[in-house]
């Protein structure tokens, strides 16, 4: 249906012409004058809201759709008034809308309105059609909740193979394998190839649990310098790591959560970095109340090619072209993001100047008051 001009229209002439296709159409039709009021419901109103027409005509805004809805609809009008009153077509309205029906259960709708204008060109009405698809929205969650069942039974069966069959047979190779009866680089090379592929089935585990980790969350106000002290002996980086900001910084989060996040991000910052690179940490709060973020952030210096995608870089397996030479997995950025958002947090990377960074914001807490943590 397109904005008409030509014969006049009106409203009752409408609805005598095309009052059969109205009364068993199970689509709400609806007229609606200039002034905003509508002027006719079709019958199948009682279908998706369980009242009359008369009673559609007759409700106020608030009473018809949520607030987000009705926000939407009101917008949609003055668009099409002002379009009008510039002399300007007005596009039609398409999209969905909220409902609420007589039970207060909220239906969703696809709905699709067009002004309609007289022989003289003057706007004469909004006509609408509103269809029901909260049947096929039930749907469509239902398989995104199947989906992410099956996502998360395939990422508990590759688990189970990285543990009991790959990791396994590494750790038999790595127990076996004599250095001895090798020249002295080449053992170097398969000894570090051993372990690269260990790290390797660690990151694809990691990830593969991560959904069972979230269930197991104990959030407890948590010392960023503490993380990042304990982060650094784990991966033997106390000689390339400076922590700067607040030592008293406390956030909410579960501490093997959040050292698995930090160990990502330091271990990830220390693989890529150039050479003499120190790993700079600074920890800041943002705001006053209990409901603002604490700013984490770990910077270095890093060669990497003009025009890196950066968004990219979260993207699981996914690695960049300037690291070709490194063996890694392409999943720690990946799991530091999932971790991230885990913990309630979002994050954030940046490359200006060779110096590449990433900025995690997590809930913050005091140790008076843990309780300022996210419920």
């Amino acid at each position: 249906m397109e904005p008409r001009t030509g014969d006049p229209w009106p409203n009752m002439l409408v609805i005598d012409t095309f009052k059969e296709l109205f009364d068993f159409s199970r689509d709400v039709l609806w007229l609606m004058a200039p002034d905003g009021s509508v002027t006719y419901v079709s019958p199948a109103i009682h279908l998706l809201r369980g009242i009359t027409p008369d009673e559609a005509r007759h409700q106020k805004l608030e009473d018809v759709h949520p607030p987000e809805s009705a926000k939407r609809s009101v917008a949609y009008f003055m668009y099409m008034l002002g379009e009008i009153a510039a002399g300007r077509k007005p596009d039609p309205f398409q999209g969905t809308l909220d409902y609420y029906h007589a039970d207060g259960s909220i239906i969703k709708t696809d709905v699709y309105a067009v002004p309609v204008f007289d022989a003289q060109g003057k706007f004469s009405f909004l006509a609408g059609v509103s269809r029901d698809i909260s049947a096929r929205v039930l749907a469509e969650e239902k398989q995104k909740t199947e989906l992410k069942l099956r996502e998360i039974e395939f990422r508990r069966m590759l688990n189970s193979v990285l543990e009991h069959e790959v990791r396994n047979a590494l750790a038999v190779i790595s127990l076996c394998f004599d250095s001895r009866s090798m020249e002295p680089r080449k053992a170097s090379r398969v000894r570090k190839s051993i372990d690269d592929l260990l790290q390797v089935v660690e990151q694809v585990g990691l990830f593969s649990r991560s959904d069972d980790m979230e269930k197991a969350m104990e959030a407890r106000a948590i010392s960023v310098y503490d993380i990042v002290v304990e982060t650094q002996q784990k991966l033997g980086l106390a000689d390339t790591v400076v922590f700067e900001g607040d030592r008293g910084l406390l956030v909410w989060a579960e501490h093997s959560m959040i050292l698995q996040l930090f160990k990502q991000i330091m271990e990830n910052a220390s693989k890529y970095a150039a050479p003499g690179s120190l790993i700079r940490v600074v920890g800041a709060e943002e705001g006053q109340d209990t409901e603002t973020l604490a700013t984490i952030r770990f910077s270095n210096t890093h060669i990497a090619p003009q025009g890196i995608a950066l968004d990219r870089l979260f993207d699981p397996f996914y690695r960049g072209s300037h690291v070709s030479g490194k063996s890694g997995s392409g999943l720690g950025l990946a799991i530091a993001k999932h971790l991230t958002e885990m913990l309630n947090g979002r994050i954030a990377i940046d490359y200006v100047n060779s110096i590449f960074s990433v900025t995690i914001n997590l809930p913050r807490a005091t140790q008076q008051n843990p309780a300022s943590g996210p419920d």
